[in-house]
């Protein structure tokens, strides 16, 4: 996790593609401070997605806050980790940022993730 910290947007990146495959739930707070603070695009992309990997209330609240974000690509990011492990609220919440949304990359992964949940959902999985 200390380089999630690190000075160089570089090992941050890096960082947060490892966290990608580490089950350790340690890593659930540096990487949403990731996605909540860092300067970088490519290091709050990266950290959307492997929240994506760590279903609960922490990572997917941070998730529906990146729907906000400035960039489009994190956005996406967010969008699409959330269609991983989001529930009954995060379909809501992208809902109504599909109502708001401009670009036509994050409407579409919008809408592919409100699929995904509903499926989940159905199937009580």
């Amino acid at each position: 996790s200390k380089s999630l910290y690190d000075a160089d947007e570089a090992v941050r990146l890096e960082g947060a593609q490892a966290a990608t495959y580490q089950a350790d739930a340690l890593l659930t707070a540096p990487l949403v401070g990731a996605l909540e603070k860092d300067a970088s695009l490519r290091v709050r992309q990266m950290a959307a997605v492997a929240l994506g990997k760590r279903p609960g209330d922490a990572s997917q609240k941070a998730l529906l806050a990146a729907l906000g974000d400035a960039e489009a690509a994190v956005r996406n990011a967010a969008a699409s980790a959330l269609g991983d492990i989001g529930d009954a609220e995060a379909a809501k919440a992208l809902e109504s940022r599909l109502a708001e949304e401009k670009d036509e990359g994050v409407r579409a992964q919008i809408q592919t993730s409100l699929a995904r949940i509903g499926e989940r959902l159905k199937g009580g999985r």
